[in-house]
Parts: C-alpha cells; sequence; structure tokens
C-alpha cells in the first residue's frame, strides 16, 4: 500500500515563507513611506500654490496691496481670513469668534505637519496655519499691554521681484514653532519658524503666486545672508522702517 503524501506546510517551510514576507516588506516598506510622503508633499505645494493663487486676487481686489497677517489670528485682516473668500473657505468655517474651536481648512493644513490641525489642548490655543506669513509683505501688532500696535502694508508697486519675493512659507517642523509668521531681519524669529520641511528643504509662496522649493542652510539664516534679500525683503536690500517683532 503507497503511503499518503501530505500536502500541508512542514514547520520548517512555513517558518521559510515568513522570513521569505518579511524580508520582503522590510525592502517595500520604506519604498513606499518615500512614496507617501512625496504624496504628501506634492499636497502641501499644491495647497501653497492655492494661497499663492489668493494673494495674487487679492491684490487685484484690493489697490495692489498683498494680505498681511496679524499678531491676533483671528483679527478680520489676517491673511488666513482675507483669502478665505478666494479659496471657497466660509469665514463661517473659520469661526473667528470662537478660536478655541478653530480648524485649519485643508488649504490652510500640510499633510507633513505632524502637529495636527485642532487647538492645542496644553494651553487651549489652536494650532496655527502650517504655512508662515513674511511680516515684509504685511503685518500688524495689536497693542497688547507689552509693545504699541503698529501696521506694516505693502503694495506690490514697491516689490522689486515679484518672482522672487517671498510672502509665505512652511513653518520649520523641526523647530515646532507656533509663531505665525516671520522676518528675515529677526533673527529670533526667522530661524525659529521659517522653511524647513521634514526633509531639510523648504517650501516658498512668491508674491507672483508660484511656489518654489529652496534650500537655505542654517548658517546662512543665522548671519542673515544678504545673498536672500532679494527673497525676503520687498525692495530687495532691506527691512522696511518699523519695528519688528
Amino acid at each position: 500500500m503507497k503511503p499518503i503524501k501530505s500536502s500541508s506546510f512542514t514547520l520548517i517551510e512555513l517558518l521559510v515563507v515568513i522570513a521569505i514576507i518579511a524580508i520582503l516588506a522590510s525592502m517595500l516598506l520604506p519604498a513606499l513611506q518615500k512614496a507617501r510622503d512625496r504624496a504628501m508633499g506634492t499636497a502641501c505645494s499644491n495647497n501653497m500654490k492655492q494661497v499663492g493663487t489668493a494673494s495674487v486676487m487679492y491684490v487685484e481686489d484690493n489697490r495692489n496691496y498683498l494680505p498681511i497677517a496679524c499678531k491676533t489670528a483671528n483679527n478680520p485682516m489676517n491673511w488666513t481670513l482675507t483669502c478665505a473668500p478666494y479659496l471657497g473657505i466660509s469665514l463661517s468655517t473659520l469661526n473667528p469668534s470662537n478660536v478655541r474651536n478653530f480648524v485649519s481648512p485643508k488649504q490652510y493644513h500640510c499633510p507633513l505637519d505632524a502637529r495636527g490641525s485642532h487647538i492645542k489642548p496644553s494651553n487651549s490655543k489652536y494650532y496655527p496655519p502650517s504655512y508662515n506669513w513674511n511680516q515684509e509683505a504685511g503685518y500688524c501688532h495689536e497693542d497688547d499691554g507689552l509693545k504699541a500696535s503698529w501696521n506694516r502694508f505693502c503694495n506690490m508697486n514697491r516689490v522689486l521681484y515679484p518672482s522672487k519675493f517671498i510672502i509665505a512659507c512652511h513653518y520649520d517642523i523641526e523647530a515646532n514653532n507656533t509663531e505665525r509668521f516671520f522676518n528675515w531681519g529677526n533673527l529670533e524669529i526667522t530661524v525659529s519658524t521659517m522653511g524647513l520641511t521634514a526633509h531639510g528643504s523648504g517650501l516658498y509662496v512668491h508674491s507672483d503666486g508660484h511656489v518654489s522649493n529652496m534650500y537655505i542652510p542654517l548658517a546662512c539664516k543665522t548671519s542673515k545672508d544678504p545673498f536672500f534679500n532679494t527673497y525676503f525683503f520687498a525692495d530687495g536690500i532691506q527691512m522696511a522702517s518699523g519695528p519688528v517683532y
């Protein structure tokens, strides 16, 4: 009588199959993660492009003045509110009267931003958008009892290089700073707030509406390298008159 052959795996064969699957997974997962990061980076760039387009439309409707950032996030002049209509965002969604319940619209939130878009539970302050505004493009500081109020507005007629002048950038993921603005002339807020993604380079919105990916070494930030003046100052040379906070 012939012996009956078993069609089941032996324990050794099963372990070999599991080992092969583990090896293949270890090879494929990094590639899948890179592809995922690239896709999220593309989505972030598209969001910033929408912000750039909204800014151009705002300029056309407001006598050539660029949108501005404000110290107080729910100030009606803040760029997240003034650009909202051009992005199809309802102001009721932004809910400026109730900051505690604020949720950043997807146009203002980068998928690579691990901070999330909801309020920060530790101190009841909401997480700011993933994108920070250049004070030189416009800034409003309300009197907070420590520093007097002041405004800085930038007309596109002053912008020497529209395709270079940067109005917004990706926030610095490594610094994880919660400020909503930066200034190349202010070392403290520039180093800790502007332009690093998870991969070391940064996404920037220019005043003509296009988005670029640039790498600015930390040494250039800390020294305020004048090479970048054409990118961060409207006249391509220096800060506009007025204080910087």
